[in-house]
């Protein structure tokens, strides 16, 4: 349907995006409307016939190393809930003493956040946080006590899955598209992929 490249395509479409976070958001009333975002991609080309967008909230935390610190998160929008750990809340890697260990913030599905580190065999080994819990439907994220000694890369960022397809900024927040994964697939029978409303 379409003399373009996928990688055109994609191209493309992360430009509509970008120009979708630059025109609609980066501004305190800027609110991001999934159906908005996805008619845009559906008009970047007319063989696109249909478009996946999932969305996930990146909230960066500026640690204060080698001191226990609390950090408290309000994001004013509810927190998508499955009962199963990890699925709303998990943090990139950082330290938590001189070892070589690198550890992680997760969700425990029942409203505890908690650090975990991967054992022989991929296996999740926890660690409890005392008193650091997630409010799933207030979108408050409260973690306590946590003494984080380096990080593992530039920065520390908590990637939460919202409840909503729709996330309104929260007083002093501004929203902004910080990156964004375009995949094109040819849409035949055979190969044709359903969208899970899981993921």
């Amino acid at each position: 349907m379409t003399q373009r490249s996928a990688n055109s395509i994609a191209f493309a479409v992360r430009t509509i995006i970008n120009e979708y976070s630059d025109t609609e958001l980066k501004k305190f009333d800027g609110v991001f409307r999934l159906s908005k975002l996805t008619s845009l991609i559906d008009s970047v080309d007319s063989a696109i016939e249909s478009n996946i967008t999932r969305i996930k909230l990146l909230i960066p935390i500026d640690p204060n190393i080698n001191a226990k610190s609390n950090y408290y998160f309000n994001i004013g929008n509810p927190i998508f809930y499955s009962g199963i750990a990890g699925q709303s809340l998990i943090s990139n890697g950082f330290y938590i003493d001189e070892s070589t260990t690198i550890y992680y913030l997760e969700d425990n599905g029942a409203g505890v956040i908690r650090l975990f580190t991967i054992i022989q065999g991929g296996k999740k080994k926890y660690i409890a946080l005392p008193n650091s819990t997630i409010d799933y439907t207030k979108g408050i994220i409260n973690i306590s006590s946590l003494l984080i000694t380096r990080l593992v890369g530039l920065d520390l960022t908590l990637t939460i899955k919202p409840k909503s397809f729709d996330v309104i900024p929260y007083k002093h927040q501004i929203l902004f598209v910080k990156n964004s994964t375009v995949t094109v697939l040819e849409n035949t029978i055979s190969n044709y992929k359903f969208a899970s409303s899981q993921n």
